[in-house]
């Protein structure tokens, strides 16, 4: 990646938790509400997470 492509995408970040007053809950809650729009609206596929099995 070149430098002002990493540079832009800090500045994104940047924004999007100044959006959320660099509260990682409120950024939390909003992926995930995000996620069940994206899932309910039936036009994109999601991979399953497994259980975490330790034992492997």
């Amino acid at each position: 990646m070149k430098n002002g492509e990493v540079i832009e995408i800090r500045r994104i970040r940047q924004e999007i938790l100044k959006k959320y007053d660099h509260d990682s809950s409120k950024l939390l809650k909003h992926y995930k509400e995000l996620e069940a729009n994206l899932r309910a609206s039936g036009r994109y596929k999601f991979a399953e997470s497994r259980p975490n099995n330790k034992s492997v």
